[in-house]
């Protein structure tokens, strides 16, 4: 109770309309938008990846046995991530950072990264002039 903040929180929920060959359509978030994570209430997890103008599909990332039509969603406030931090070190984890390894939760991890994060340019990432060879001649580029 010492960590509970007073105040509005408001949250956009959706309806599960049908689930098929790992996909499921949505009804009721208008506000959702390509790659966005939407959490379901028996726990399962999937990604947006249609827009339409009444219901959003996305493909399931993880999915239940109690997962039905009818069954609730809505968007987490933070985007795709995972764990990282020391306490993975040795561990088998799956790309959604869920434990393989049958060792238990996962300890030791303070943080969390974004999946989806914008690389840089290409010529701020490599440094140098390289030849690249086409054909028999060899020309002068940037890579």
């Amino acid at each position: 109770m010492e960590d509970y903040r007073f105040g509005l929180r408001l949250v956009e929920t959706g309806e599960v309309l049908s689930i098929g060959d790992g996909i499921t359509w949505v009804a009721g978030l208008p506000s959702a938008a390509i790659d966005d994570i939407l959490l379901f209430e028996d726990g399962s997890r999937a990604m947006v990846f249609d827009l339409n103008r009444d219901m959003v599909g996305a493909v399931l990332l993880t999915q239940t046995d109690r997962l039905t039509a009818g069954i609730a969603a809505h968007r987490p406030p933070q985007p795709l991530s995972i764990a990282v931090g020391d306490g993975l070190l040795g561990r088998v984890i799956d790309p959604l950072g869920d434990p393989l390894d049958g060792e238990g939760d996962l300890t030791d991890v303070p943080g969390a990264r974004r999946l989806d994060v914008a690389t840089g340019d290409a010529n701020h990432r490599v440094k140098g002039r390289f030849g690249l060879v086409v054909g028999v001649e060899q020309k002068r580029t940037a890579i």
